[in-house]
């Protein structure tokens, strides 16, 4: 494998996938490794671009024969990336990106420790408790379950290689430092 994985990671919430969708807009030469997941699709999600939607037992078969990297149960869904699909592109000699919880990305890093990982913050677990509201996916007391998880999550944020706070209203700043800290990567 001789090209670069770039792990884009945070709390649920914080817009790791607004960056990562910015991201692939600006840098068209960055490959998407798409991740499986048993969550249904939100309005607009195309399978195969965001996620490969795959029901539980599929998912359980692809798990049964080692095709995943790492996997996780997040939030009552299963998700999981693709052995053979990572070193496919990474095989090409492409640079990489993958959006990963920050449990996945611990895994990432244990196996893959020459990755760059990026970390996406919100200003405060207050704010980010608002954004999930916000989203309208969520009840009040599936959030005060997360709470504790947004904690220790946002605790992490020095465990990786960059740290980048998403301030509300302020995307593309974050994109940007995301960007510069893909170049400074050498990719």
């Amino acid at each position: 494998m001789n090209g670069k994985l770039i792990i884009i990671t945070g709390p649920s919430g914080v817009g790791k996938t607004s960056i990562a969708g910015e991201i692939f807009r600006r840098r068209p030469d960055i490959k998407k490794l798409v991740t499986y997941t048993t969550r249904p699709p939100r309005t607009n999600e195309v399978n195969g671009r965001e996620y490969h939607f795959i029901d539980e037992i599929q998912f359980r078969k692809m798990l049964e024969s080692r095709e995943f990297m790492e996997h996780a149960k997040v939030y009552d869904y299963w998700y999981g990336n693709s052995r053979k699909d990572l070193e496919a592109l990474l095989s090409t000699g492409a640079t990489v990106q993958v959006v990963l919880n920050v449990q996945g990305a611990f895994t990432y890093e244990k196996i893959m420790p020459e990755a760059t990982t990026i970390f996406i913050r919100a200003e405060s677990p207050a704010v980010l408790r608002d954004r999930l509201l916000r989203r309208g996916k969520i009840t009040a007391a599936d959030l005060e379950k997360r709470s504790t998880e947004i904690e220790t999550e946002m605790a992490a944020a020095s465990e990786f290689d960059t740290e980048i706070e998403n301030k509300e209203g302020e995307l593309d700043r974050a994109v940007d430092l995301s960007l510069q800290a893909i170049k400074a990567a050498g990719a």
